[in-house]
């Protein structure tokens, strides 16, 4: 069975309507030239759980930065190979933990993924011992910008 690509934000489908919030980290990411910013999450919440947490927030935090750091080290690859803005899309329920994460519509190789399964996966399982946010399904975005200085 072939995956969904969920990633709505760079498959040309809006995500207006979902609740989201910009997202601050307290530290770049960033190479000799180039920085990723992960600057917004939406969350995709279901009827029963139509509020946005304090917890989902700082988790959704996490997240951001696990994947910035696992993408660190390949911001000039993939700036070249123009995938300038990059959607992970997270989803958490009780017997299910899955993430994907893919730039215009297309999953990332998966060597990327490969670094971003390395990162992603003890943040998730560290944050899914608070189930009472379950289920979570979120999409953060994330830019690669050339740094001017």
């Amino acid at each position: 069975m072939e995956p969904k690509v969920l990633l709505v934000q760079w498959m040309g489908i809006s995500l207006q309507g979902f609740p989201s919030e910009k997202i601050r980290l307290e530290a770049d990411f960033e190479t000799d030239e180039k920085t990723v910013k992960c600057t917004e999450v939406f969350y995709f919440l279901k009827d029963q759980d139509l509020s946005v947490s304090a917890t989902r927030y700082q988790f959704a935090k996490e997240i951001a930065m696990a994947c910035s750091a696992a993408l660190c080290p390949h911001l000039k690859t993939l700036k070249r190979d123009r995938m300038n803005k990059i959607g992970l899309r997270v989803s958490i329920d009780t017997d299910m933990v899955e993430f994907q994460a893919g730039s215009e519509g297309q999953l990332l190789p998966q060597h990327y993924l490969n670094d971003l399964d390395s990162a992603l996966i003890p943040v998730i399982h560290g944050g899914t011992s608070n189930s009472t946010s379950l289920p979570l399904e979120i999409e953060l975005v994330f830019f690669i910008i050339e740094n001017l200085f």
